[in-house]
């Protein structure tokens, strides 16, 4: 599940991840801020896109060390958004 949670200085998403049985895994929220790359392309999405993206971004497993740790210690992640080359 995604909502939008924009930042005073740029877009943002959160992410909760839940398990089978309904209770929550891990919470990520995804931003974008002015000295990230693509900041003037990721804020001209529209919040769909978004949501894609940030999928995209777990799907390639990059984040899955983080999201064990954090889940370890019941913290949330907070991560850039990156725009997955094709």
């Amino acid at each position: 599940m995604s909502v939008r949670s924009d930042r005073p200085w740029g877009h943002g998403l959160k992410v909760n991840i839940f398990c089978d049985q309904g209770h929550i895994l891990n919470v990520i929220s995804f931003a974008c801020h002015p000295e990230y790359p693509e900041y003037e392309n990721l804020q001209a999405k529209t919040t769909e896109q978004l949501v894609e993206l940030a999928a995209s971004q777990l799907r390639t497993g990059e984040l899955e060390n983080s999201l064990l740790e954090a889940r370890k210690d019941n913290l949330q992640l907070f991560v850039r958004f990156k725009v997955i080359s094709e």
